[in-house]
């Protein structure tokens, strides 16, 4: 290598110009670029805190840094500010088997081993600390709920008029005015009147509303039950065909035939649709229209909670049958695989596993865990709020308890997880449909440095009693909102 270019490189790095030792690197043909000049491209990478990446060009000369302490100080360098401390930990350990007397190794060993201690960790966690009002104020789902019920009693009267007299009823006042006491809920709710006194909410892939309707619809004044029948999402016509008219095609739902497969393994069913009239629409229009039928046909829980892949066929393929015969088929199926038929997504748990390079923040230390409610997972890693922003808007809260656990037995803490969900259930949350919740579970993760427990709240009594429960056990808990870099409330045993 070039004698004038090697002190350039060096001149460049007692300036702390280390871009321009990066840029020149990697300016070169790969083929030229040494050993030396790889760790020395790692060196940059590090000095600018792009940690993930020198390790990725450490790792491309593992072979040739067995034997070299420089190579394991810089990949250990990098894996600690990456928050990889157990890697830290080892490639540390190896620059002191090579050379015993490093005392920069030595002294991040030591930090390493302070990180994977549970005092470390809450240390850690102690920093992120914020009061407890910070996470509570505004309007509670709870006070939301009560408000709507309290419009519903007060114009019961009016809207059972609207129903008894649909034809004489101006529809578009009608709707103006029903919008008015469902917005008490949420600007983006929307609702069907109609049959025998059936007030129908409906999700319209809004699907955080999945996990608040079903409470509210519970939370009807007792008065009312036996007349009044409120439905949380849209129901299905149990077999019914009906016309249905949509981007200027006119089609019978038993027209529409349909091809189901059930995946036994995963609890879902892929579906083939075909109908000369639809599928001579373009595709947005063809799925669009044949999704809307579909729930209308089966209702829109069991569309969420069952169906998976949808295709259009080209024809009529063997095995069709009409749309009208989905539920029934779904049903068969799902009692022939012995499984129970669930109606509401918040009661269908799939299992996950997740694992990442860099413990980038809370979770980015699951490995395997359960959740109802995976777009609020997606939106968290994705550094997205949606989810969590909608449901605040309407008083609820998604939330997840934070309990360090260290080193401790993995098969232990994951039956002291269970054990803590189960009592949060019956002694704060209440038990899930019973109506007197203050808030239901969405799942929980064993990690491998936290465990984690997923709650959505509707009410704000929870951080107080769930304090009470935690501080019987001897790890520490804190709570965080489902948002990136969330600031943590001290539930128990943190001090």
């Amino acid at each position: 290598m070039d004698k004038k270019f090697l002190k350039q490189l060096a001149r460049w790095h007692e300036d702390d110009e280390f871009q321009k030792i990066v840029d020149a690197i990697l300016a070169l043909p790969e083929e030229e670029r040494d050993y030396d000049l790889t760790g020395q491209l790692a060196r940059a990478l590090n000095n600018l805190e792009d940690y993930e990446t020198a390790a990725e060009v450490l790792l491309t000369v593992e072979a040739e840094g067995q034997h070299d302490p420089l190579w394991h100080y810089r990949l250990g360098y990098a894996y600690y500010y990456s928050d990889r401390f157990g890697q830290a930990k080892e490639r540390f350990e190896q620059v002191l088997r090579l050379t015993p007397d490093d005392q920069d190794a030595r002294m991040f060993l030591g930090w390493c081993d302070e990180e994977l201690t549970p005092g470390g960790k809450v240390k850690k966690l102690n920093a992120r600390l914020t009061t407890p009002e910070a996470m509570t104020g505004g309007k509670t789902f709870r006070q939301r709920t009560a408000e709507f019920w309290q419009w519903f009693t007060d114009n019961e009267p009016r809207l059972a008029a609207m129903i008894e007299k649909r034809g004489e009823e101006d529809v578009d006042k009608m709707v103006d005015f029903i919008s008015g006491g469902v917005q008490l809920i949420s600007g983006e709710l929307n609702f069907n009147l109609g049959g025998d006194y059936e007030f129908t909410f409906t999700i319209e892939g809004k699907n955080y509303l999945f996990y608040l309707l079903p409470w509210l619809v519970e939370q009807m004044p007792e008065q009312f039950r036996g007349k009044w029948h409120f439905f949380p999402c849209m129901q299905g016509t149990h077999g019914e065909s009906f016309g249905f008219q949509m981007y200027g095609k006119d089609v019978q739902l038993d027209e529409v035939m349909v091809g189901l497969k059930y995946k036994e393994d995963q609890n879902y069913f892929d579906i083939r649709f075909y109908d000369e009239q639809l599928c001579s629409l373009d595709d947005n229009s063809c799925y669009n229209a044949f999704y809307i039928m579909m729930e209308l046909t089966i209702g829109e829980a069991l569309s969420h909670i069952y169906i998976g892949n949808v295709d259009k066929a080209d024809g009529m393929e063997a095995g069709m049958f009409p749309l009208t015969r989905l539920e029934a088929c779904m049903t068969v199926a799902l009692e022939e695989a012995k499984k129970e038929i669930l109606t509401r997504p918040d009661e269908r748990y799939s299992v996950y596993r997740m694992e990442f390079d860099t413990v980038k923040d809370l979770r980015y230390d699951m490995v395997i865990g359960t959740t109802c409610f995976s777009d609020l997972l997606q939106d968290y890693f994705n550094g997205e709020t949606e989810n969590a922003d909608k449901l605040a808007a309407c008083g609820s809260k998604a939330v997840f308890l934070v309990m360090p656990v260290g080193e401790a037995d993995r098969s232990g803490m994951l039956k002291l997880r269970y054990e803590i969900e189960d009592r949060l259930t019956a002694e704060v949350l209440g038990k899930k449909g019973s109506g007197r919740e203050i808030g239901i579970l969405l799942g929980g993760t064993m990690g491998r440095d936290n465990l984690y427990i997923d709650l959505l709240l509707y009410d704000a009594p929870f951080m107080e009693q769930a304090s009470s429960l935690l501080g019987q056990y001897s790890y520490p808990f804190y709570l965080a909102e489902f948002r990136p870099e969330s600031r943590l409330v001290a539930l128990a045993n943190v001090g």
